[in-house]
């Protein structure tokens, strides 16, 4: 390989690397919960893996015109996020994207590290490791794991806008978990200075299949939030919900009973140490 050859793939490494990275904490580690002990120190969720697809599971900082917004686990298998985390600083009414972008990196290596449209990746590549518009149907929505009504910043609000933040979601189950579960956590953090929120999908046995194409439907949703800005200690709450009806877990309260149930339903992917939505801070 020439010398210039070298240099273009390394750049293109690069560019990869501030989007699709290796460990969150190198670039957007400020979106996850911070060790109390040491402030340096910012604890993602459990990472899943898989010993047969190593490469399953992808660690994406979203970024959108150049800044980063949040994080996302993405299983390129389902075509769906694991979880997306994200600081929340309050909300207000914001505008709303019409079209939904995708992560070409997940596609093409060498392509933007920006989220961006459909056409950003070349015909015979997009799509082969993420959802896309057209995989859709009329019985599903479009699922936000970060949500537009959990901003306070239009061009954060925009970023929500990308499939690798959503999930197949049925309409009516749509309405549910943002009347019964968004809007309750904005309630719950009104008085908050610093909070932190985890939401995720757990795989479930139905799929959207168009066009020899597949992508899975969630059996669960999940969100845990945990402020640490109150007087008094951490305040922290979660919601486990079933889909297809939309069926709130009684049993999950706390952040502890949510990691123990996602430990179960995650299974295999898990290590032997359990899945940690915060590590040891909030539980």
């Amino acid at each position: 390989m020439t010398p210039p050859a070298l240099l273009l793939l390394l750049l293109f490494i690069s560019l990869a690397e501030g989007h699709i990275v290796q460990s969150f904490k190198g670039t957007c580690g400020q979106f996850f919960i911070t060790d109390p002990k040491d402030q340096n120190n910012h604890i993602p969720p459990t990472i899943l893996t898989d010993h047969q697809d190593p490469d399953r599971y992808k660690q994406i900082c979203q970024r959108y015109n150049n800044r980063y917004y949040y994080a996302t686990l993405y299983d390129t298998q389902n075509r769906i996020p694991v979880y997306s985390a994200y600081q929340y600083t309050g909300h207000t009414k914001l505008v709303r994207k019409t079209t939904w972008m995708i992560e070409p990196q997940l596609d093409d290596v060498t392509a933007s590290p920006n989220m961006g449209s459909e056409s950003s990746v070349d015909d015979s590549k997009r799509g082969n490791y993420q959802a896309l518009n057209g995989d859709y149907t009329s019985t599903y929505h479009k699922g936000h794991l970060y949500p537009v009504c959990h901003n306070n910043n239009q061009p954060c609000a925009y970023a929500t806008f990308t499939l690798t933040n959503a999930a197949p979601q049925r309409p009516r189950d749509n309405w549910d978990w943002y009347h019964k579960v968004e809007s309750m956590v904005n309630k719950k953090l009104e008085n908050c200075n610093t909070a932190h929120i985890v939401t995720g999908v757990v795989p479930g046995s139905k799929w959207m299949e168009k066009d020899n194409r597949k992508v899975n439907v969630p059996s669960h949703f999940w969100t845990a939030y945990c402020c640490t800005g109150k007087q008094g200690g951490p305040v922290n709450g979660t919601v486990l919900t079933m889909t297809d009806p939309f069926t709130i877990d009684n049993n999950v309260v706390t952040v502890e009973d949510l990691n123990r149930k996602l430990s179960s339903l995650y299974g295999s992917s898990v290590p032997a140490s359990g899945f940690e939505v915060f590590g040891s801070v909030c539980k």
